[in-house]
Formats: structure tokens, sequence, C-alpha cells
């Protein structure tokens, strides 16, 4: 179960958040509900429901219709005045709008077929569902055989190639991957900027709470610290700057790691030109120096990076980039990890990720977890990790890979592959992976390494609508005179390697949901966590709990630790609400086996640790 229902509500208020001109979505909800409803005649309803499937099928094309047709004016009238791009294939005639409107409009264009994609891609993942729900339903009345072939003609499904092939292409002509950010001249002065001293940091203070952090570290065992999880660095809970650093600022987690603590969790967000950057609200209104600034109240993926740089924090630094945070846990220890949450509806943020992991193998081991309150997303992610490991483990180049193969491999006007790489699986539907991948069993080491025996490559090979090439980029490549790109050969370069993946988790509530893809389960009854978990390609690796009184009584560490035999445990809660303590910690790592326990680090996490008194007040 992937609670598609919820993911579909999130991306609709992703989407629909910011946008003068409102796309549509299926009502998937609402046909779910009229599915279910008892009805005496099935004839009569299996006739209804197909006509308000149909008719939703109808809206969501000519939607997109209509805003493809409006991107594709835009490309031509900029490009009028060219001879060449007269009657130019699609690839050519992006080629051209890069080189007449620049990057930043070739950005602008961008953003705008991705959202495209996303609501095509959510509109066709929901009347796929749809129809798999009635037959199930009413196996009597199957419509696969009559609503399947109509959907899969349609331009909800066919377009989505397009899309990719022409956001890919847009990626390698204007070379800003998520991944390539990290190695621009432009941005490597910026890398350690957030590990600088504050204009107005008051050392003596920063210092005494430093001191008491690493006393702290050093009264706790072992084999517990690995489960103590810094929520969001070590940081100020009231957004202060005086005596320890922001939340999910490079201070905070470069801080908590040099003092001993192996596990911080971080937020992320992909910004309007693909860059990974810690933040943890849609905006940066709470954390910015200047709350009332132009870009303060903007969301996030509204913002370029470069616009980021340009809205201090009240540290006066930055947001920092995820790689850099990255590149810091690895130089520093190989027991520093961070444990990223992926916001609900994200699913370009989770593919993002997915790529940076894939560009920078080295930094795979830092990353111990991904997770996310959106199991659809993490099952997506699931699916598309999984791929990545299918083309590694048959030689197959996925990204810039260069290993050698017989046939040179072409792009067609929209980017768009040729075999031999047609077969890897594209991630849209976490039900699209190869059917014959082993079930991967629950496992709680640190890292997964996957392999795959004799794989059934007829299996594996699907047509290149379903190629996924949201991870390709060819920096170098070149259109021949027919709009088509290659890759040239560079043998020196040697193959990357996804040498491990993180575990993948699932976040859930113990209340009332507040969004409609959380998912809420107490520890009573843990029952329905196995069904969320699993999903037709595999299972994720376990759950993050939010904390519940009851889990400090024999009877929830019981249930704890009977999950635990299962599934990778992990427990939340809210900051001032929630106990945070050295108690409550040994308690649910003792008695109830939990793997990953989030703290503020509170000043009386534990009161025989005395502070040093500071002079400053």
């Amino acid at each position: 179960m992937v609670n598609f229902g919820g993911h579909s509500k999130a991306v609709r208020a992703s989407l629909n958040t910011g946008n003068a001109e409102q796309l549509y979505l299926v009502h998937y909800n609402d046909l779910k509900a009229f599915l279910f409803q008892a009805h005496d005649d099935l004839t009569l309803k299996r006739t209804e429901f197909s006509k308000q499937w149909q008719d939703a099928l109808r809206e969501a094309s000519l939607d997109l219709q209509e805003a493809l047709q409006e991107v594709w004016q835009r490309v031509f009238v900029a490009t009028h005045e060219m001879a060449a791009a007269r009657g130019a294939p699609p690839g050519t005639a992006l080629q051209h709008y890069m080189d007449v409107a620049g990057s930043a409009a070739a950005t602008e264009l961008r953003t705008r077929l991705t959202v495209l994609h996303t609501a095509a891609s959510t509109n066709f993942e929901s009347l796929r569902k749809l129809v798999k729900k009635f037959d199930k339903h009413h196996p009597d009345a199957a419509l696969s055989n009559t609503l399947l072939p109509i959907l899969y003609a349609s331009h909800v499904f066919s377009c989505q190639a397009m899309l990719e092939g022409s956001i890919q292409l847009l990626r390698t002509l204007i070379h800003q991957t998520v991944d390539d950010a990290e190695d621009e001249p432009h941005f490597l002065p910026l890398s350690r900027m957030d590990s600088e001293a504050g204009h107005d940091i008051q050392v003596e203070s920063r210092m005494h709470e430093l001191d008491w952090l690493r006393r702290l570290v050093s009264t706790i065992p072992a084999s517990k610290i690995g489960r103590l999880v810094a929520h969001r660095g070590f940081h100020h809970i009231q957004d202060r700057n005086d005596k320890r650093p922001l939340e999910n600022s490079l201070a905070a987690y470069e801080l908590a790691w040099t003092s001993g603590i192996h596990l911080c969790e971080c937020d992320v967000a992909l910004t309007k030109d693909e860059k990974l950057v810690l933040a943890h609200d849609e905006d940066f209104q709470r954390l910015a120096l200047d709350s009332k600034s132009e870009y303060s109240s903007r969301r996030v993926q509204d913002l370029t990076f470069k616009e980021l740089i340009s809205l201090p924090l009240k540290s006066g630094l930055r947001c920092p980039l995820l790689i850099d945070v990255l590149r810091s846990a690895h130089a520093i220890s190989e027991t520093s990890k961070l444990i990223i949450e992926i916001k609900p509806g994200n699913c370009e943020a989770a593919s993002a990720l997915a790529r940076l992991l894939w560009r920078h193998p080295e930094l795979c081991s830092c990353v111990e977890m991904v997770m996310s309150f959106d199991a659809y997303t993490m099952h997506r992610l699931r699916a598309e990790f999984t791929a990545y490991q299918v083309a590694e483990s048959i030689h197959v180049p996925t990204h810039r890979s260069t290993m050698s193969f017989q046939s040179t491999v072409t792009y067609d006007h929209f980017g768009t592959m040729t075999p031999p790489y047609a077969f890897t699986p594209r991630c849209s539907s976490p039900n699209a992976s190869p059917p014959q991948l082993p079930p991967r069993p629950p496992s709680h080491s640190h890292h997964h390494s996957l392999s795959f025996g004799n794989l059934d490559y007829a299996a594996v090979g699907l047509s290149l609508s379903h190629t996924n090439l949201s991870h390709l980029t060819l920096p170098d490549a070149h259109p021949d005179e027919n709009g088509a790109f290659s890759e040239p050969s560079n043998p020196q370069q040697p193959p990357r390697r996804l040498r491990t993946i993180p575990k993948l988790m699932l976040l859930t509530v113990a209340s009332e949901p507040k969004k409609p893809c959380e998912l809420c389960v107490g520890v009573e009854n843990l029952s329905p966590i196995a069904g969320w978990l699993q999903s037709d390609h595999g299972s994720l690796d376990g759950v993050y709990l939010q904390f519940q009184k009851e889990m400090k009584t024999t009877a929830g560490a019981s249930a704890l630790h009977d999950l635990s035999q299962r599934y990778a445990v992990g427990v939340w809660g809210y900051s001032g609400k929630d106990p945070d303590d050295w108690e409550t910690f040994h308690w649910l790592v003792e008695q109830g086996n939990v793997s990953y326990v989030n703290s503020d680090l509170p000043g009386n996490f534990r009161k025989e640790i005395v502070k040093a008194r500071s002079s400053i007040r």
C-alpha cells in the first residue's frame, strides 16, 4: 500500500500553490469513493464509473495539450526570426530557444515542463490505479481490457516520454543538473561558507554549549550513541544564534559530528534550478535575517540558488547545499551520517537525491536513511534506486559512465534514448520495476548492497516511454543535423557505482493527520505498518513512529521490540511537547530496541550533566 490518494492531494497542493494557472488533476479520491459505493446494478455502476473515468481522462488530456501548445508557442515565437528554426525538430528548437532566450528563460521553461510532467504522471497513475481497483473489487465486470488501451493511447501517457526528454535536454543545454552544481567553479568558493564564524556569535557562550555536548556524548555508551539522532543538527530550538547554530545549517551538523554524535536529521528542498538545499519550512521567513525581504516569503522551490544566496539567514550565512553537508560528514568520520527527510508530494527532490548519490558514490555511506510521510514517494524512490542497481548489475551506463558497449547510443529530438539503454525502468510508478527482481528481506545493517543474479533481460526491457531519463546528462553532447544527440566516449573516466543505498523508511503520525498523505498508527495496534511498507516491487526498510506516552509502558515497549524484529524502527516527537530526555531515550532503546530516537538535545537532556557557568547572560 502506497497511499496514493494522500500523495495525489499533496501533489495538488504543491502544484496549485503559487501557480496562476492551476493544472487539472484527476479527482482520484472522489472516483475511488464512488468505486466502493454499494450499488444494486453492477452493470449500471460499471457504465457510470467508465463514463466518469473517461471524462477525467479527456479533461486531463485537453489540459495537457493546451499547456504543451503554450510551451511550444513560447519556443517558436522566441526563435521566429531564425531561419534555422523554421521546421526545426523539437530538440533543435529547444537549442535555438536556449541560444536566443538565454539560460534564465531556459530554466523557466524547464521548470514549466517539470510541472507538466508531474501533473501528467500523477494523472496517469490515478487513472491506472482506479481501473486496477475497480477490477479487483468487481472481477466479474473488469475494465482493464476496455479502459487501459484508451489510457495508453492518450496524450497523458504518450507525452510523458517527450516531457522527460525535453527536460533532460534542457538540463544538458544549460549545464545545470542538480549533481553538477557542486562542481561548477561559481559555487566552489561557497562550499565552506557556513563553517565560518558568524558576525555576532558570542564565543564564550558557544564554547560552554559545545563543552556540554561533548561531556554528554562521553556519558552515553558506545552501543547507544549510534541511536541518538540530532534533530536538524546541534541547533537552538528557538531559532537563536547566540549559543548554538541555526537549524539545518552546516555548522549545526559539523559541531554535532565533531563532538561525537553519529546521526543528524535534516530536511531537504529542491530549488527552482534543481539544487538540493537544507530547509524545513516551505520558505525562509522564520529564519531569514530580514523576514520582510522579497525572497523570504517565497517558496524555496520558486527560488534559484543564486536568489537564496542573496537571502542571508539570522546567522548572516546562507542555507547550505545538501552536498556540502554530505562532504563534511565524509571528511569528519566514517560514523558521521545524515538522515534525510523528503517533504510529501516532492518526487522531484527524491529523484534529485538519487541522481546526486549516483554521481557521488563516495557520499552514499554518509546517508544513513531517507524518509518521508509520503509512502508513494518512498516506494517510487525504492524503484529508482533499483533502476540504478539493475543498470550497474548488467554493466550498462545510466548517467555519464563510459563503460564500453557495442552500439552507439543516440538521443532523438527529445533527448530520448535509443537501445541499448531502453531497458532502464521508468520510476513514475513503483509498480514499473522489473518483475524478475528478487524481494528484499528486511535488514538492520547500516546500508544495503543489492546484487542481482540471473536477470531476465527480456523482462527488464521496456519501451522508450518507460525509460527514465531524469538521471541522464550529456554536458558535452552536440546535436547532429537531425537534432539527435550522442555522447562522446571518454575511456579515461572510470565508471561510477552506487556502492550502497540508504535505508528507506516511512514516517507516521499518532494523532489525526494534518496532511492527506500522512498515515496514522498507534503503538497499541501496529499491524497496518506491514501493508504500508510493502508494494509490488518490494518493501521499505522500516517505520519512523511519532512518540506516544504508551511507548513508555511495558506493553508499548514490547510492541516496539516485536516490530523491531521485522523492520528498522525510529521514534520522533514534537519539540516542547513530547519528552526529550535521557530516561525516555534509554527506555526506547533498551526496552523497545528502537534504532533511531530524535532529539533536539535540550540542556536538561541529562540532568546530572551540569553546564559550566557562563559569564554571558
